[in-house]
């Protein structure tokens, strides 16, 4: 459900009930888990040849898998 642009407002801070602001702010954390992830050696990368079975047994595209290649290539060698 997204607004057009004439549609969309800005709110003020103090317009805003306190409590919806902390919990958006809350749900804008990362998990723990995920705060700082250590990021393997280059040489460990390995290229993704096939996809994983997803949700009803989905599997990503070849385009897909191309980029999921890049991305985990990029990250691994940052």
């Amino acid at each position: 459900c997204s607004l057009s642009y004439e549609e969309a407002t800005w709110e003020l801070q103090e317009d805003v009930d306190p409590e919806k602001i902390k919990e958006f702010e809350e749900i804008q954390k990362p998990p723990p888990d995920l705060r700082h992830t250590e990021r393997p050696s280059p040489e460990k990368w390995q290229k993704l040849e096939n996809s994983r079975d997803y949700r009803n047994g989905n599997q990503l595209r070849e385009y897909q898998l191309e980029g999921m290649n890049w991305l985990l290539f990029n990250w691994y060698n940052r």
